[in-house]
């Protein structure tokens, strides 16, 4: 076996085999997947030195295959094992390489069994065979196929034969989807039928002519699709080709559907349809559904209403069917529902997708009009004045919350949607989020975003009704305040003709959408030209001050000359309103003495005034207060009144449910004797109606320890109840949670309830349970709070003298945030690096605000672990998060110490016989003081060269010391090399204790630190004259002889130029008889100075310098090596670079040479631009299109090279230029002409790090014919 090559060819190789590991091992990492999960680091890239045992893994070929033909890792190359250990991991990578061969048709025998047991011979040869053939897999050009869904879509590839014999060729198609690829016969082409297709194809190639190959691609998916199509030569011709390899894509050009489906509602109104789909594809299997929404087209109302559109950046369609399963031509049922958020023409698609047999798309539209009124307001206003009046709106979107609620229920499982149920805010908020349209979150949630304010834009359907343009609402009336409820809207009412006139009010802002709607009414008689009207939304009734104020079941009413008048709400004018009074009614749930009836309601009996006419009065009886609350026995509507009387009217209180209710009872006179039945005067009377629970039946203790969930399990039982009946719940306490609504199932129901606590202490709280056919109940809970559960972490080991970090994860599952002040019991151990919210990519550092613990989130520590002790004592602690709500939360930390393994190697170059002296860090890790002794010791070498490796090193200063506590201290060596080598040694570092009882015991009596040191040996080379140049010097002496001068490379930029470079490397081998071999030398190139902060010049070296060593000769009586390299320097810029090249001998000797690169500025210009002007000092612009021209960005700068640079101006001297093919960057120049007759020239240069660019600048005069 052959460590490494010997042969120039051999070395080239290798050479290719290395370059192409370090192209493409990432991506062959990538793709397989295979993670290291211990270090979050990719296995490393093999190491190519030999022909036998680098090659037996198989990774090395994977490597050069998957950087030639890219295309085929997905395919076959996809299940490496990346760290093969075993041999059976080993002997499958090699099954890989045969198939990944055999897909693309290499011409070479090869099994499994001979990549594994391998000899150097077999794999040069198949090294070989690829060489040859694995650079014609390179993807010559690209063929796109585009058409309708379900289209087949037919393209030409032409091929030319250039040589003079025939060629065979089998063309097949690779990929994932190369299925959908085919050939065509020309005898099938164009015909309206669907042509034949085949999947491989045997086509024949005459000499000098060109051949057509008919290519067609099935569109089934709406997805782009991605195959390469192959051209092998087949074996067995007299003349064979090479591969041809050409990439296939394929995409729909548009979307084609044959059935729409239409919603039509109002907003925030749902509306469900179940769609019957039919597939289109008359095939049998499961199709995924996907719902894709395009942005709503809103509608404009005419101009005589006046409204406008509201905007909204929810969507509004969902569809909850994940997938359905077709049978042939059955239909299947698809349910979507239709939610506008606002008014216009939605438009959106489903799409059906089936991996095997394709897609197809079903379009959905859907119409939405102005939502229902959220107010009905009447207001009397005088005629002929200006009249105010103040809308009270509701912050909160009420219709839109319902919507909101319903799509929760109906999309989500039941633990997110009881997450989400805890706050309204938090319900609207991660609703908005599921219901983004295009993945946008909405800028306003009902008023309780995240913003202060939110701007509503104001709209009138009216002409005397003025409106503000845009009311702007804060959603807090000052800093540290509870959340506003209501906000006003002031109008101005000027209407100059009698009667009832209806005016709409729109509110608009972002996903929030008010339609109110006013009765405005115009009479003569009011009089008031400034008032203000406020009208208050969903708000409860002011209370009146009446008679009777006691718990009463009979209510007596004062005659009619003593009731109080009010404003009638109408244009009537014989209409007189009265106030009767205030009733109030108190009672409780299963213990009421006033009882009537068989339905245990409260019964009041109410008297009118009496009747002072001599004929009876009829009244019509109306109230807003809900009928399950309070109800009329047998249903009466009306009460007469005889004459001389007081009428007599019995009100009956429900008293099933506990509860306060408010609103008025009027009585309507109504006479019978005329034939309009226009009531003569009304009646009002004001209701307080509170109904107390009654005792509970039972009470629960419930202890539960803060940021921990404790289930309520209730079982309840129900003889009276149906199976299928539901109990609404009614949940009073803080940090209690559960559904609204329960089940019962077979007379019998459990209810579960959570709860979370987030601070400490007791509390009580209620359960309360209803039904229509039963009583409320309520069972009382008495809620206590207990210091969170302490967090054990999962133990953490280290080793001695480093760190690691650990991640602590604490939950919040309730909906508080906490601010927590951290303290650390160890902190010579642990330490908070940072932290971070689970699911966020932002880490955050401690500060003296504290960690903030968000609701409903994980908070992550990022804890680092630097143990002080040899085991696992000394190195215990815990994180004290405190709090004011649950004081503090500890987290229990554990580690162990283990012993130090070696550390990263330290490298230390000197000059021949020269001394370097440098020094090994070391900190004493424990926390009491230690006794540090420091030697070195060599590593495993020949016994020849032992000593002379450990005579190169030596300890300097004292080898032993005490080392305090915690204490850092630097160690002192120094390296003197004597040949030109490398030298290799092991710089221990000993630890022992100064007294037995100092810590922990150990299991030995000494710890040692490894530090691996190499010494390189440098020498100042020196450039070997040619024979011309000695001649020169000889006769023409110098200050300088050659050898002490760099070495000079010119060159033109953008221009390839030829050297040669002879250099003497003096010095002492131990092995000349390996000098004149291909490996026996290496060189670099490292930048010393440029001169130009712009310049990369380091990437321009290594770009523009290319080196190949041509001879290498030894003096066998001086081992003195004389090597001569040839090259070409192609510096793709102008620049001035002082280099050092250096030379490593296969034993590790290093040579420096001074060498000064220099590239002047070519003469080649990339355009020339012409500015004509016919006015003196008129300035001519004129724009030049610049990038990068690389896949990065760059900077830049532009100067002037020539004179008649002062005609000619520049916007910008400097900037960024973008990636190529991301736009560009204008560069304005600006010209003005100073005198006629005179042609203005100059240049500019533009300069990137890497890249220059030159353009010539002509500035003339228009001819003088032109000019008169």
């Amino acid at each position: 076996m052959r460590p490494l090559w010997s042969k120039s060819s051999e070395h080239e190789l290798l050479s290719w085999v290395n370059s192409a590991i370090g192209r493409s091992w990432r991506d062959l990492c990538e793709e397989n997947g295979r993670l290291t999960s211990s270090t979050w680091h990719r296995p490393g890239a093999p190491k190519v030195a030999n022909f036998d045992t680098d090659f037996s893994n198989g990774l090395a070929l994977a490597c050069l295959i998957a950087h030639h033909v890219p295309f085929i890792v997905k395919e076959s190359l996809s299940e490496l094992i990346l760290d093969p250990h075993e041999p059976q991991d080993r002997f499958h990578n090699c099954i890989q390489i045969v198939k990944a061969l055999a897909l693309i048709h290499v011409d070479f025998q090869l099994t499994p069994d001979d990549i594994y047991n391998t000899s150097d011979v077999y794999v040069l040869l198949l090294l070989t065979r690829l060489y040859q053939c694995l650079p014609g897999y390179a993807v010559k050009s690209s063929l796109a196929f585009e058409g309708n869904l379900q289209a087949l879509v037919q393209q030409d590839l032409t091929l030319t034969n250039p040589t003079n014999q025939k060629l065979v060729y089998r063309c097949f198609v690779i990929g994932d989807e190369g299925h959908l690829f085919g050939f065509v016969e020309p005898s099938h082409r164009g015909k309206s039928k669907t042509p034949r297709r085949t999947r491989t194809k045997q086509i024949s190639l005459a000499g000098n002519c060109p051949f057509t190959l008919h290519l067609c691609y099935k569109v089934q998916s709406l997805r782009r699709v991605q195959a390469h199509l192959m051209l092998i030569a087949e074996k067995g011709t007299n003349a064979m080709g090479s591969a041809m390899v050409f990439e296939l894509t394929g995409e729909p050009c548009s979307l084609q559907t044959d059935e729409t489906f239409h919603f039509n509602t109002t907003c925030y109104r749902p509306q469900l349809k179940l769609l019957s789909i039919r597939n289109r594809l008359r095939c049998e299997g499961v199709f995924a559904v996907r719902l894709v929404e395009s942005p709503r087209k809103p509608i404009t109302d005419s101009a005589s209403t006046g409204l406008g559109s509201s905007l909204s950046s929810l969507r509004g369609f969902t569809c909850k069917t994940a997938e359905v399963r077709f049978r042939g031509d059955s239909e299947e049922d698809v349910d979507v529902v239709f939610h506008p958020f606002g008014p216009g023409v939605y438009a959106a698609k489903l799409i059906f997708s089936n991996q095997s047999h394709g897609d197809f798309v079903i379009d959905i539209r859907g119409s939405s009009e102005l939502p229902l009124p959220d107010q009905e307001q009447r207001i009397t206003c005088p005629i002929g004045l200006n009249h105010r009046v103040e809308l009270l709106v509701t912050l909160e979107n009420v219709e839109k919350m319902h919507t909101l609620e319903w799509l929760a229920r109906y999309l989500l499982s039941r633990p997110e949607l009881e997450r989400i149920s805890m706050s309204r805010l938090l319900l609207a908020s991660e609703m908005s989020k599921i219901l983004a349209l295009h993945n946008s979150e909405t800028a306003s949630t009902n008023g309780g975003g995240l913003a202060d304010r939110i701007h509503f834009r104001v709209e009138c359907n009216s002409a005397f009704v003025k409106v503000p343009p845009v009311i702007e609402v804060p959603l807090k009336e000052r800093a540290h305040e509870r959340p506003m409820e209501h906000f006003n809207v002031p109008l101005t009412i000027s209407c100059d003709t009698p009667g009832s006139h209806h005016v709409d009010v729109l509110l608009i802002a972002p996903d929030d959408l008010r339609r109110i709607q006013l009765e405005c009414v115009a009479s003569v008689e009011a009089t008031t030209p400034s008032t203000v009207y406020s009208m208050k939304a969903h708000e409860e009734s002011r209370q009146l001050n009446g008679q009777f104020s006691n718990d009463c079941t009979t209510f007596v009413t004062d005659d009619w000359s003593k009731l109080a008048h009010t404003q009638s709400p109408t244009n009537q004018t014989d209409l007189e309103c009265l106030l009767g009074g205030r009733i109030d009614i108190k009672c409780r749930v299963g213990r009421c003495v006033h009882t009537g009836g068989t339905d245990k309601s409260h019964v009041v009996t109410l008297l009118l005034p009496k009747n002072t006419l001599p004929r009876r009065q009829v009244y019509r009886v109306e109230t807003d207060v809900p009928a399950r609350v309070l109800s009329f026995p047998g249903d009466h509507t009306e009460v007469v009144t005889q004459p001389n009387r007081r009428g007599e009217y019995k009100l009956a209180v429900s008293l099933a449910r506990s509860g306060t209710f408010h609103g008025m009872l009027v009585f309507s006179l109504v006479d019978h004797e005329l034939t309009e039945h226009r009531p003569k005067h009304r009646l009002h009377y004001e209701l307080n109606i509170r109904i107390k629970s009654a005792p509970p039946i039972g009470t629960l203790e419930v202890v539960c320890p803060c940021l921990e969930v404790k289930e309520i399990v209730l079982p309840l039982k129900y003889p009276d109840l149906r199976t299928g009946e539901r109990l609404q719940v009614m949940l009073d306490g803080p940090d209690l949670s559960g559904p609204d609504v329960v089940e019962v199932d077979t007379d019998q129901c459990e209810y579960i309830a959570q709860y979370r606590p987030t601070r400490l202490g007791t509390s009580e709280a209620s359960l309360t349970f209803y039904n229509r056919f039963t009583s409320e109940f309520w069972i009382r809970l008495i809620l206590t709070a207990l210091p969170p559960l302490p967090i054990t972490v999962a133990p953490v080991s280290c080793e001695l003298g480093r760190a690691i970090v650990d991640t602590v994860k604490v939950e919040n599952p309730t909906a508080q945030q906490y601010q927590l002040n951290a303290e650390i019991t160890n902190p010579d151990v642990y330490s908070i690096e940072s932290f971070f919210m689970q699911g966020e990519e932002k880490e955050y550092h401690v500060t003296d605000n504290g960690i903030s613990l968000l609701p409903l989130a994980t908070l992550r520590l990022n804890v680092a672990f630097q143990p002080q002790e040899y085991g696992e004592e000394l190195n215990a602690g815990e994180i004290i998060l405190r709090c004011t709500e649950f004081r503090e939360l500890r987290v229990v930390l554990r580690g162990e110490g283990l012993l130090p393994s070696p550390t990263r190697e330290v490298t230390v170059k000197s000059d021949v016989e020269g001394t370097k002296r440098f020094s090994i860090p070391f900190a004493n890790p424990f926390p009491y003081t230690i006794e540090v002794t420091h030697y070195v010791t060599a590593k495993k070498c020949k016994d020849a060269l032992l000593e002379r490796h450990l005579e190169a090193f030596e300890v300097v200063g004292k080898k032993s010391q005490l080392l305090q506590a915690k204490q850092t201290t630097n160690l002192p060596c120094a390296f003197t090399p004597s040949h030109m080598q490398i030298y290799e040694v092991v710089f221990n570092v000993g630890v022992r204790k100064l007294s037995p009882t100092d810590g922990a015991p150990w299991k030995q009596h000494e710890i040692v630190w490894s530090y691996p040191v190499k010494g390189i040996a440098v020498m100042r080379g020196f450039q070997e004259p040619s024979p011309r140049t000695l001649l020169k010097e000889h006769v023409y002496p110098c200050e300088e002889p050659t050898p002490n001068r760099p070495a000079r490379i010119e060159g033109e930029a953008r221009s390839s130029t030829s050297f040669r470079l002879c250099l003497n490397l003096a010095g002492y081998l131990d092995n000349r008889e390996r000098c004149g071999e291909e490996g026996s030398f290496t060189w670099s190139f490292s930048v010393q100075t440029s001169g130009d902060d712009l310049l990369d010049a380091a990437a321009l070296v290594n770009v523009s310098v290319k080196l190949r060593r041509e001879s290498c000769t030894v003096d066998p009586m001086t081992g003195v090596a004389n090597l001569a390299f040839i090259g070409t320097f192609e510096p793709p810029r102008s620049f001035e670079i002082m280099a050092t090249l250096s030379v490593t001998s296969v034993i590790g000797g290093e040579w420096q040479f001074p060498v000064f690169l220099q590239a002047r500025r070519t003469e080649l210009v990339e355009s020339k631009i012409t500015f004509f002007s016919d006015n003196l000092h008129k300035p001519i612009h004129r724009n030049l299109l610049l990038d990068s021209g690389e896949p990065t960005s760059a900077k830049f700068r532009v100067i002037f090279v020539k004179p008649g640079a002062s005609a000619f101006s520049l916007a910008h001297t400097s900037g960024v230029l973008p990636p190529q093919g991301a736009g560009y960057f204008t560069l304005q120049i600006t010209y003005a002409l100073k005198n006629y007759g005179r042609v203005t020239k100059t240049k500019i240069v533009v300069q990137t790090p890497r890249k220059e660019w030159i353009y010539d600048l002509i500035g003339e005069a228009w001819p003088c014919n032109q000019i008169c």
